[in-house]
C-alpha cells in the first residue's frame, strides 16, 4: 500500500491569522521528499530530514476543516525557508515553491502544513 501526502501552503498577512494560499494535494508519491519533510518512509537510501512537529495551533479555517475530515499521520509544517532547503528532490515540489516565491508580497509569510496517509 502506498503513502500519500496532504499538503497545503498557508499565508499570513496579519500576525496570527493564517489563510489558505495553495491546496497542493497534487504532489506525487515521492518517498525521498516524504522522508526529507518528516521522516516518513525514511530508510538507508532516503535519510530523514526534518523531525515532525505536529500541526500549528493557528491553522487556517480551510486547513483545519481538511484535518478534521482526514485520518492522517505524521502531521507537521515547515517555513518556506526550511522547505527551500529541499529543492531538487521533486519537480512538483520545486514548482510549488517557485509559485509561492512569485506571488509573495513583501509583508506576508508562508508555511507548508502537511500530513500523510497510508
Amino acid at each position: 500500500m502506498g503513502c500519500d501526502i496532504h499538503l497545503y501552503a498557508e499565508r499570513n498577512w496579519f500576525p496570527g491569522e493564517w489563510e489558505l494560499g495553495v491546496d497542493a494535494e497534487t504532489l506525487d508519491q515521492n518517498y525521498t521528499l516524504f522522508a526529507a519533510l518528516a521522516g516518513v518512509r525514511a530508510d538507508s537510501d532516503r535519510p530523514a530530514g526534518f523531525a515532525p512537529r505536529g500541526l500549528p495551533e493557528n491553522l487556517s479555517e480551510y486547513v483545519r476543516a481538511a484535518v478534521d475530515e482526514d485520518n492522517g499521520h505524521t502531521p507537521s509544517w515547515l517555513t518556506i525557508e526550511e522547505a527551500q532547503t529541499l529543492v531538487g528532490i521533486s519537480d512538483r515540489f520545486d514548482a510549488l515553491l517557485a509559485y509561492i516565491a512569485a506571488v509573495t508580497k513583501w509583508d506576508e509569510r508562508w508555511r507548508l502544513v502537511f500530513w500523510f496517509d497510508s
